[in-house]
């Protein structure tokens, strides 16, 4: 049997919440408003369904994004945590999606599509496997000399990338777009300026 009260009263202690917040009888939390973590806790205590205005879990001690929404109209941040997966996060974001300054390895888990941009700056990721399928905006990433930047072009709609290395950036934006067409090209060229190391998928 499933509190809602007990289920609200959490929200009340651990969110700073607006506009309306509801329990639906699978237990699932929505929210009309913005919805923003106020607690220095590890795991999110309740399962969110829908926020319609923005998801900000910024400067927490979270370990996981289990519970996360799985819908966030706004935007979603889950920067400067100990997050080392995105595993659990909102697999729609209408806006801009913050993962900077965490622990990364990887971006499995995030979201197949960003309305806005997606901020990965300042992590340690290894692999860009698990990337959006669809971001409107810009894609934001720490350069390194062995991260396989070529996903990066199987991105729709993406308008441009910034990492931080600016012959790199200018290569990489010259073939966005272009898909599974740009890959050989652009690994030539990545090749030809001295980045081999970068030219995988």
């Amino acid at each position: 049997m499933i509190d809602k009260q007990k289920i609200l009263a959490l929200v009340k202690t651990n969110f700073k919440t607006t506009g309306r917040v509801t329990v639906d009888d699978q237990g699932l939390v929505s929210v009309t408003g913005n919805c923003e973590l106020t607690q220095k806790i590890t795991k999110l205590p309740v399962q969110f369904d829908h926020v319609v205005g923005d998801f900000n879990c910024t400067r927490s001690q979270l370990e996981s994004l289990e519970g996360a929404p799985q819908s966030v109209d706004g935007w979603f941040s889950c920067s400067y945590s100990e997050l080392e997966s995105l595993l659990g996060a909102p697999q729609s974001v209408g806006n801009h999606f913050y993962c900077y300054s965490t622990t990364l390895k990887s971006l499995l888990g995030a979201p197949r599509s960003v309305g806005g941009d997606f901020d990965c700056l300042a992590t340690t990721l290894e692999s860009l496997a698990g990337a959006p399928q669809s971001v409107g905006g810009k894609f934001y990433c720490s350069y390194d000399r062995s991260l396989g930047l070529l996903p990066l072009l199987l991105i729709k709609d993406l308008k441009g990338v910034s990492i931080g290395n600016d012959t790199v950036n200018s290569i990489l934006n010259r073939y966005l777009g272009q898909g599974r067409d740009g890959i050989i090209p652009c690994a030539a060229e990545l090749h030809k300026a001295g980045y081999g190391s970068n030219a995988k998928l």
